[in-house]
């Protein structure tokens, strides 16, 4: 039993140091690295140490991820290196929870006994999660793992096309990071021709867009795009329901704060998806809040749009969402707490730090 208990309870800390592995790699081969997140489901807390965000979600024996982004055409042995670093941590782990075993293995107390299966748990779970990382597999949520990351990088057949695409995507990543986002945006729409309904792609367009010239621009370079697509609006790709969510969920933002010519009843369709593959999300669930504002709602709209502002970490959207804040205020008549949201939205902006430029 004790065993088993160790498994469930601990898994969270063998993802930590499994998240770990990746981003120390990772920096130690001079790749920026810039997000860590132990979890899935809501942030239970986060913090930044340089660069790089730190992040803890409720469910945090469901695995991790870790962000990085690899400089234009980095050698195929680093990634590998920082792909597998994750299991080698592991082991390590493994390795140190095996030493203490032995030390207390002796031992008669009571105590030490219980300590010694604890251990002996540890070393087994580690091993287990090093194994499964380092097998070439899919993930249950359709991205490939570890293992599956090194075999794809030394196939002899391995696909140019990819190539080009990873390259593209990590180009137009490290121009957002600078705030050239107009060039992020031109970068990928010219991919958009040869993936022309790659929710992926259509949502770093809005995105990059609507940082660059506003989000009349963003709605309008959308319709213009699905417009012109071969077969229509995007796909639901297997294995990109992400990629669906979060590019519904910039639709819906973009054309809400298009102000008069808002399409509320495109923000309430993209919205509906949105919350369909992210509902946990609080960018989306701060749409929703604002979505209920615009539509005379600002009972319903104000708690959304408050936490999503305690978790969201990009300023920029932290500032829209205090202005929302403030509009629910004035329309329940509370202009003393709206002129407080206003204050609040200026001075995010003001204390935001500038993009790290790459």
């Amino acid at each position: 039993m004790t065993a088993w208990l160790t498994l469930v309870l601990c898994r969270p800390l063998l993802v930590l140091a499994h998240e770990v592995g990746h981003a120390l790699a990772a920096r130690a081969l001079g790749f920026p690295v810039l997000e860590v997140i132990v979890g899935r489901g809501p942030e239970l807390a986060a913090g930044r140490s340089g660069r790089t965000r730190w992040a803890l979600r409720r469910y945090g024996f469901l695995g991790g991820f870790t962000l990085f982004v690899p400089p234009h055409g980095a050698p195929r042995w680093r990634l590998a290196v920082i792909y597998a670093a994750g299991a080698m941590a592991n082991l390590v782990a493994a390795t140190a929870a095996a030493a203490l075993g032995t030390l207390v293995a002796d031992m008669d107390a009571p105590a030490a006994v219980l300590l010694a299966s604890i251990l002996a748990a540890l070393v087994v779970a580690n091993l287990l999660m090093a194994f499964n990382a380092l097998w070439p597999q899919v993930g249950v949520d359709g991205q490939p793992l570890d293992g599956a990351q090194i075999r794809d990088l030394f196939r002899s057949s391995r696909s140019t096309v990819l190539d080009d695409r990873l390259n593209m995507l990590m180009a137009a990543q490290r121009l957002q990071l600078a705030g050239r986002f107009g060039e992020a945006a031109a970068l990928t729409i010219e991919q958009l021709d040869r993936w022309p309904n790659d929710p992926c792609l259509l949502g770093m367009v809005i995105h990059h867009t609507s940082r660059a010239e506003g989000d009349h621009a963003a709605v309008a370079r959308y319709r213009a795009v699905v417009a012109q697509a071969p077969s229509g609006p995007p796909r639901f790709f297997p294995g990109h329901e992400g990629a669906v969510g979060w590019l519904a969920a910039n639709i819906a933002w973009s054309s809400l704060k298009a102000g008069e010519d808002a399409d509320l009843d495109l923000v309430d369709g993209e919205l509906q998806v949105a919350l369909q593959h992210l509902p946990d999300a609080p960018e989306v669930k701060a749409t929703l809040g604002a979505l209920f504002v615009a539509r005379g709602a600002p009972v319903a709209g104000e708690p959304l749009l408050v936490d999503a502002l305690r978790k969201t970490e990009d300023p920029v959207d932290r500032a829209d969402f205090a202005r929302y804040v403030a509009r629910a205020r004035r329309a329940a008549g509370q202009e003393d707490r709206a002129l407080e949201a206003e204050r609040l939205a200026r001075h995010i902006l003001d204390r935001s730090l500038p993009l790290p430029a790459h």
